[in-house]
Parts: structure tokens; sequence; C-alpha cells
């Protein structure tokens, strides 16, 4: 387990901008990378079930993830609402 933490800590804070494939038999261990998958996949290598996950890395939280040239200068869109109760 400690070391699916420490390959989760080095993509994080040495690989920001990449993509990461990691292919491992045990999903337990996969939960100790500590970062969000965007993929996963059910592959088997020979009579083992693995799960091939992908992981896009970037730099802080998804929260704090600057907005890219486009989304900085698009004013937000309006729906359209529907008021309950007025005419």
């Amino acid at each position: 387990d400690d070391m699916y933490t420490k390959i989760g800590n080095r993509l994080k804070f040495h690989w920001a901008g990449f993509k990461a494939w990691i292919i491992s038999s045990d999903p337990t261990a996969l939960k100790n990378i500590g970062l969000r998958p965007k993929a996963r996949i059910k592959v088997f290598n020979g009579p083992l079930e693995c799960r091939w996950v992908g992981y896009d890395l970037y730099e802080g939280s998804k929260n704090t993830v600057k907005p890219n040239k486009h989304q900085a200068n698009t004013p937000p869109r309006r729906g359209r609402s529907r008021q309950i109760g007025r005419k």
C-alpha cells in the first residue's frame, strides 16, 4: 500500500500536465494512489483480472484549476428559468 501512495504522490507533484496509466490486479491498492481516476478498464493479464486506470495529472485540486483563455473571456451563460408563482 505504501508503494502505491508513493506512486500517487510522485505523479501528483512531479508530472502535472501529463496523463498516467497504471495496471494492477489489486483494486484496494489502487485506492492508495490518492488521485481521481478518469478511466477504468477491466483487462486480463494472463489469468489475473486487472484494472487499467488512467489519471489526468494537474497542479492543485480540481477546485483551484484555472480556466483556460476561452473560458476566462466568456461571460457566464444564463439559462431560462421559470419563476414559480409569478405571471
